[in-house]
């Protein structure tokens, strides 16, 4: 799990639970937000059995190698063909 400020491109990959609407793989916090930040900490470091097993399982299902592969190889396949 990630504690991080809220910025550029963090939101996106940390995700949200659709279902919760709370961030799946950590914490945001506003920028800043010294307080915030160390209050997530905590937080985290009180649930971090659960935390950990959400952010993993985030992580395996958007990061598997398997679907990235099949997306290369389909790229270089399309490339070749118009050779």
């Amino acid at each position: 799990p990630v504690v991080a400020s809220d910025v550029g491109g963090l939101p996106e990959l940390l995700g949200r639970d659709d279902a919760a609407g709370a961030l799946v793989g950590g914490r945001l916090v506003p920028c800043g937000d010294v307080a915030g930040m160390a209050s997530a900490v905590l937080d985290l470091v009180a649930s971090r059995d659960e935390a950990g097993r959400a952010a993993r399982e985030r992580a395996c299902a958007l990061f598997r190698d398997t679907p990235l592969v099949d997306r290369y190889e389909a790229c270089y396949r399309r490339v070749l063909a118009a050779v």
